[in-house]
């Protein structure tokens, strides 16, 4: 639930504090949201996404060249 919480939070851009309810309590988003910033999770996660859709998007042109010609 945390997780889907700050995702929410990431969605939105709504302050913490309005988190809804079935999340959890907000400041357990928030404080776990920080402690995985400090260690360099959500870097690792986001980079990660990076590569993958850097990867799909390559893909796409390759296979859109060979259609091309």
């Amino acid at each position: 639930m945390v997780l889907e919480g700050i995702l929410w939070i990431f969605r939105t851009g709504a302050p913490w504090r309005d988190l809804p309810p079935e999340y959890g309590p907000w400041s357990s988003c928030y404080n776990r949201f920080n402690r995985w910033r400090a260690k360099g999770i959500w870097e690792r996660v986001w980079n990660a996404l990076k590569d993958e859709i850097d990867g799909v998007v390559q893909k796409a042109v390759l296979l859109g060249n060979s259609l091309n010609r």
